[in-house]
């Protein structure tokens, strides 16, 4: 009789789950890269020292989601259907790939995922023949790859998958009805009955700053961030490049040579200041280490300290082009900077595809010291009129608020040129607050001569809130008209339009600017994208100190940072539809106010106004010097009435 325990030992490795084969060592000795491609043979780690940390953390059964951010030339695709490869033989379960359309799916399926399968020995067999392949999967022996197009509701929704794979992450279509389930959210889901076993790799290069998918997910409280620190082969300080320290033969120079721009480059060490050649690059790439937020590095490359997020989310990057092994060198990052030039649409693609980095229309934070510097003039002073100007205008914006009507209001002086100062400024609290500061209608002017009368008042109407109300207003007070952007294109600088239709049709004959001038209530709409680039060019000091048409602020303006602060909140961008076209707009930085720059508009609405669009600045009459003698027309006898012996008399009394 044979002995239980030797047959036990004989059937007990057949029970035993197979040994764990770890990507970090099975990816970089099967997979290699389609054939004909730049850089054919295996996947290895000398061309792309950074994947070794992303496929630990595929390798970690704690680890649910990674994200890579990633440039161009960085093997982000390589990497993701090598961890397929990976799984489909090491680790078979259902998976699932997918990308933002049908075309670019069908495209890195054909293009990359198949030739790198055939390509590799140990997957070669396990997919059908060409001929023989389903449209909608990736068959292999013991699982399939689900195909998921991203402008396809059907392929993301309605079979489980332990293994995503999001490819270009933040280019996935966004439903604008809030009926219909976001694309992306949906193919998220199919994991959902893996809680324990399921791992989903998103990559992409991140697009707008507002709308990008994996920006977020990178910005989440939950996620572990890490970046890629090199040291430096001088000093060897640990660091991530950016595009910043690179350094190349006249730079800031719009007219430097671009091929001995090029040829110079080279990276300057944040550090030691020394420059790094591109033969240094390799050495350089190889030493790099990811390391978490709350680590630190030292020059032995030794890390230290915990991470500040213990997460089962992992972002990896951003991970600029720079980093890149499979570009010639700092001269090609170079050379792609010089081709943008002034082109928007390719230093937004540059920002996006060469650094990784999301594109930020918001210029940088704007110094409100710089900008009192360029707007000062120690010649005015606040509530005076400069001593050029020729005459004033006022302007009100309004703010609905739960504790009442708040109206910021600001009154301008403008002269010969189109040169404009502002005056006071100042806030009230209700309509009846309100009517007491538009009571007021004149200032002192610097020269000493008679005071300059304010005409009319321009009101914002565009809230909707208080459209009704605003016009109540200004038909309750002569000469206070409303005032709003226009929401369209106009050919001038502003526009009247009709209140009521009753107006139009009793009116029809006379001009509007005609009944304005008689005090008839008509809505000036005001050229939105015009004013606000006139002011947007003062703003950036782009007009000569002594230039005619500059405007400037007093002394007291110049020092008060609120007053700068609602200048700056506001900067243009371009926004580009579906179709290809843009248009442009403007947008806050913040949710701070920026009542005052709003209202430097409305002035120069009233201004243009003044000066029938602009065309009578060189014409503007001059002011009278105080030595000179006032001319005041004689007011005209009253004649008697007959009662008091005036009127006609009779002949006989003559």
């Amino acid at each position: 009789m044979i002995a239980s325990s030797p047959i036990r030992n004989r059937i007990k490795p057949l029970w035993a789950p197979p040994p764990k084969v770890y990507a970090e060592e099975w990816i970089p000795n099967n997979v290699k890269t389609p054939k004909g491609s730049e850089y054919e043979g295996y996947c290895s780690y000398k061309l792309a020292p950074h994947t070794r940390d992303v496929f630990r953390a595929f390798d970690d059964d704690s680890v649910r989601e990674i994200y890579l951010i990633w440039a161009t030339r960085s093997a982000k695709t390589t990497t993701m259907t090598g961890l397929m490869m990976h799984a489909a033989v090491n680790r078979p379960k259902p998976m699932a790939f997918g990308s933002c359309d049908e075309p670019s799916t069908e495209r890195t399926v054909e293009e990359m995922i198949y030739p790198m399968i055939e390509n590799c020995e140990a997957t070669a067999g396990l997919v059908p023949p060409e001929g023989k392949r389903p449209a909608d999967t990736i068959p292999f022996d013991r699982c399939r790859i689900r195909k998921a197009y991203g402008g396809s509701p059907g392929t993301v929704a309605g079979y489980p998958a332990c293994y995503l794979f999001g490819n270009e992450w933040d280019k996935w279509p966004h439903r604008k009805s809030s009926g219909e389930a976001q694309p992306a959210n949906s193919f998220k889901q199919r994991a959902k009955g893996y809680p324990y076993e399921s791992k989903a790799i998103y990559e992409s290069t991140p697009g707008h700053i507002e709308t990008s998918r994996i920006w977020k997910l990178r910005n989440a409280k939950r996620t572990q961030r890490r970046e890629y620190y090199v040291p430096c082969p001088h000093c060897l300080h640990h660091q991530t490049l950016r595009f910043e320290q690179l350094a190349w033969e006249g730079k800031g120079n719009p007219n430097a040579d671009e091929v001995a721009a090029a040829e110079s480059a080279v990276y300057l060490c944040e550090d030691c200041g020394r420059p790094i050649q591109n033969e240094d690059r390799a050495i350089m790439m190889r030493a790099g280490k990811w390391v978490a937020e709350g680590q630190t590095i030292d020059r032995k490359g030794r890390i230290h300290n915990k991470p500040n997020v213990q997460s089962a989310y992992i972002c990896f990057g951003p991970y600029s082009t720079l980093y890149s092994l499979l570009i010639s060198g700092w001269d090609q990052i170079v050379a792609e900077w010089l081709a943008c030039g002034d082109d928007q649409d390719k230093i937004r693609d540059f920002q996006n595809s060469t650094l990784a980095l999301p594109w930020d229309p918001a210029p940088d934070e704007a110094d409100p010291n710089e900008l009192a510097r360029i707007l000062r003039s120690d010649e005015d002073r606040i509530t005076v009129c400069p001593e050029w100007s020729r005459f004033i205008t006022r302007a009100v914006d309004v703010q609905s608020k739960a504790a009442g009507w708040e109206f910021p209001w600001q009154v301008c002086a403008w002269g010969e040129g189109g040169r404009g100062s502002v005056v006071d400024k100042g806030t009230s609290y209700g309509f009846k607050e309100l009517s007491g500061v538009l009571n007021r209608r004149d200032y002192a002017h610097a020269d000493g001569g008679r005071n300059l009368i304010i005409p009319f008042d321009l009101i914002d109407s565009s809230d909707g809130n208080a459209t009704e109300d605003v016009y109540a207003f200004c038909h309750s007070r002569p000469y206070c008209f409303p005032l709003k952007g226009s929401s369209t294109y106009i050919p001038k600088n502003y526009v009247l339009s009709e209140i009521s239709n009753d107006n139009r049709l009793n009116n029809k004959s006379e001009k509007k600017e005609r009944r304005l001038l008689k005090g008839e209530v008509l809505l000036i709409l005001i050229n939105t994208t015009r004013s606000q680039f006139w002011l947007q060019r003062i703003l950036d000091g782009r007009l000569k100190p002594d230039a005619m048409n500059r405007f400037t602020i007093p002394p007291e303006l110049a020092e008060d940072d609120d007053f700068l602060e609602e200048l700056l909140n506001e900067y243009p961008i371009i926004d580009y539809g579906p179709d290809g076209f843009f248009t442009k707009g403007w947008d806050r930085r913040t949710r701070k106010p920026n009542d005052q720059r709003d209202l430097i508009r409305y002035n120069w609405a009233a201004a243009q106004i003044i000066t029938n669009h602009g065309q009578e600045w060189d014409v503007l009459p001059e002011r009278p010097k105080v030595t000179d003698e006032v001319w005041t027309p004689r007011r005209k006898r009253k004649k008697k009435s007959v009662y008091e012996g005036g009127g006609r008399r009779c002949p006989r009394d003559r």
